[in-house]
């Protein structure tokens, strides 16, 4: 849907990862998205991947290792909304290695 923004110039490129790429080549985040990932992009849209309910020999987590490979090291949640009848507006900043999760109030 951003392609369809006129003032932004994007181009998109389809990387693989998840279960179902393990599923078939043995690995859930190839060398070759860690390299696109690496080369000269601006930014980087991670969609829902799918992921085994139970644990499965040899699969890890593919964001869970793009987070350590690439030090990303923030997830950053803006929300708004309304609780008991009053406006909210929250950043969720959750620390990506070890979950700690601390809601900033904005004014």
């Amino acid at each position: 849907m951003l392609a369809a923004l006129p003032s932004i110039k994007s181009t998109f490129q389809h990387l693989d990862a998840g279960f179902d790429y393990f599923q078939k080549k043995g690995t859930a985040l190839p060398e070759e998205t860690l390299s696109a990932l690496r080369g000269s992009v601006d930014c980087a849209l991670f969609g829902a991947v799918s992921s085994p309910s139970h644990k499965v020999e040899g699969y890890t987590s593919p964001i869970v290792k793009l987070r350590k490979e690439l030090g990303l090291y923030a997830n950053i949640r803006p929300v708004q909304g309304v609780w008991q009848g009053k406006p909210v507006d929250l950043v969720v900043v959750r620390e990506n290695t070890e979950c700690l999760v601390s809601p900033l109030l904005r004014h």
